[in-house]
């Protein structure tokens, strides 16, 4: 009798400690997801534009832009529809295109309940300053003073100046669903815009006169669990398994 007890003790503990296993890395995602949408840039925010047609915000500063779901995606992201859907929610960037930690919560929530938190805005990686004899040669690569953007000037156009240039800049964030204290996982996401519709000349000169530079963007995020920490109650149950 009192083996058969203890048999029943240990599988019952062992049950429970399975059931705790499995809850205390749920908040952590894995996968990859690619997206799309509209951005305006200038000399003090990164404005994430919504679709009015999608009846996803207002495509205003410190209005919350929405996005578009697009091949491929895997791991967590897999449920979520290509395309526009109500809840692919981005916030915009204030104060001006600052490099370095910052702490941004649901910087970027997805329909299917995804949350990223942004934590740090990488510096560019071109040549520092953007000389000035430079902005127009075609295939010139630069990153104006203190910025996180890299500009890149298309080939060159008949005239045999850049007529277009490409920018790209990368964040790091903290992903995951529920609550961030339950389990996250580090991502990087990569921005960028094949074309700006002006090149390198074109985009500093428009955004030091207090102007915009509109156009469409294209983002990746990648990233794999970073062994989250279970909550104090979580582990409180796993004590009562074991």
């Amino acid at each position: 009798m009192k083996i058969y007890q203890l048999a029943v003790s240990k599988v019952s503990g062992l049950a429970l400690l399975a059931l705790c296993s499995t809850n205390i890395y749920a908040a952590s995602i894995t996968g990859t997801v690619n997206i799309n949408g509209t951005v305006s840039v200038s000399a003090t925010s990164i404005d994430f534009y919504s679709d009015a047609s999608q009846a996803c915000g207002l495509g205003t500063l410190n209005s919350v832009g929405c996005f578009g779901i697009n091949a491929p995606k895997s791991g967590s992201f897999n449920s979520l529809l290509l395309g526009y859907q109500t809840g692919n929610l981005i916030k915009d960037l204030t104060g001006g295109p600052v490099t370095g930690n910052v702490s941004i919560s649901e910087f970027m929530t997805f329909a299917n309940g995804v949350k990223f938190d942004l934590t740090r805005i990488l510096a560019g990686t071109g040549v520092g300053g953007c000389v000035a004899s430079q902005l127009t040669v075609p295939g010139y690569m630069c990153t104006p003073t203190s910025s996180p953007f890299t500009l890149q000037n298309s080939a060159a156009g008949p005239d045999g100046l850049a007529s277009n240039a490409g920018v790209f800049f990368n964040l790091e964030l903290l992903g995951y669903t529920g609550l961030a204290s339950t389990g996250t996982s580090n991502y990087t996401g990569a921005f960028s815009t094949q074309s700006a519709g002006m090149n390198i000349k074109g985009i500093l000169d428009t955004i030091s006169s207090g102007g915009n530079v509109v156009a469409a963007y294209s983002a990746n995020f990648n990233g794999a669990p970073n062994n989250p920490i279970p909550e104090p109650a979580t582990l409180g149950t796993l004590g009562i398994g074991l």
